[in-house]
């Protein structure tokens, strides 16, 4: 099983190795150019663009029941156009990254919702019943979306979802949401000292960093009851557990 996600930030981390030199240039390139030509050409299959959250590593198909992932696309994409801008050298890392961005198809992911992206979709089934319609990971994917050249979204789908306040022991930030949440958009998206032109104004990168801390705090305060919490072995994410997911 391979992830679709994970790919995205692999081709991120490409990008970085090569530059801090933990890994060559030509490697770098060559590996980047290999993964993006599976996405944008074959073997792994497209639905309006969007991409399967699990894929067989060996063929490039749709592993088990996965659903069409709207998040874990967003990374892919978001790491193809990393590569295409990092080895900008490379015409058809260039020419495979925006075959995959051009090729996403934003608007049918709304299903007939006017700001809302769905979570996803199944051909067993159609979209998932949920959507992106509060703070949570969808910074990034609302983003792309309204910069998308080919499928673009209403720049008013950003002012559209929820923002929901929240305050933990000292610290007030808005979304009720785990803590990657607050770290994966801005692994792309720089929001130092930018602010929303209006409504709440919120300093998005100040909110990620004050939601870590709270976060933190949290743990420590569950350090007596789970003892191998400390102050630097803390967080508390999506992960698969005894009970399941």
């Amino acid at each position: 099983m391979g992830s679709t996600g994970a790919t995205g930030f692999a081709l991120t981390a490409l990008c970085i190795g090569a530059e801090r030199g933990w890994i060559s240039r030509r490697v770098a390139r060559n590996r980047a150019r290999a993964v993006l030509r599976s996405y944008a050409v074959g073997p792994v299959e497209n639905i309006h663009g969007w991409f399967y959250h699990f894929l067989d590593i060996r063929t490039g198909t749709r592993y088990r029941d996965s659903e069409v992932s709207t998040s874990d696309s967003t990374w892919l994409v978001a790491g193809a156009l990393t590569a295409r801008q990092y080895f900008a050298e490379d015409a058809q890392i260039a020419r495979l990254a925006t075959a995959i961005y051009e090729r996403v198809d934003y608007r049918w992911m709304l299903h007939q919702h006017p700001f809302f992206l769905a979570h996803g979709w199944k051909p067993e089934s159609g979209f998932l019943p949920y959507r992106y319609d509060q703070y949570c990971q969808l910074a990034c994917m609302y983003l792309l979306g309204i910069a998308s050249p080919a499928h673009a979204l209403d720049p008013e789908s950003w002012y559209a979802w929820g923002r929901d306040p929240f305050h933990y022991s000292a610290f007030d930030y808005y979304g009720r949401t785990l803590l990657w949440t607050y770290q994966f958009p801005f692994a792309w998206w720089d929001f130092r000292n930018r602010r929303e032109s209006r409504g709440l104004r919120v300093n998005w990168f100040q909110n990620s960093a004050t939601a870590t801390r709270a976060h933190r705090a949290f743990c420590m305060d569950l350090a007596k009851e789970f003892p191998g919490y400390s102050a630097d072995i803390w967080g508390i994410t999506s992960s698969d557990g005894p009970g399941g997911y």
